[in-house]
């Protein structure tokens, strides 16, 4: 069983060779992608200042939201999510499939 909250339809056939299972020999069951409860939000930011502006993001976010205490944040990219972890002093998960 695999399971997986981001990848992208677009993906699954490299998904399927990475773990060697063809895609008839997969079932594949697809929840709906719009959750009526998550939000999205675009901040522009020069580059440089990149780990500041990510730090205030959450800052806000956890005095805006003081009972929940979690902030979870998505990249495209594993080293750039380690960097910002150590930025923040956070724990960082993810799977590299096919590495």
């Amino acid at each position: 069983m695999y399971l997986t909250a981001t990848l992208p339809s677009s993906e699954e056939a490299a998904f399927h060779e990475a773990v060697g299972v063809l895609e008839r020999e997969m079932f594949t069951l697809r929840d709906r992608i719009v959750q009526p409860n998550i939000a999205y939000t675009v901040v522009g930011y020069e580059r440089k200042e990149e780990d500041e502006e990510v730090r205030r993001l959450v800052e806000e976010k956890l005095d805006q939201y003081p009972e929940l205490g979690q902030v979870i944040m998505y990249y495209q990219k594993v080293e750039q999510a380690k960097q910002l972890a150590a930025v923040l002093g956070c724990n960082v998960y993810y799977c590299a499939i096919g590495d």
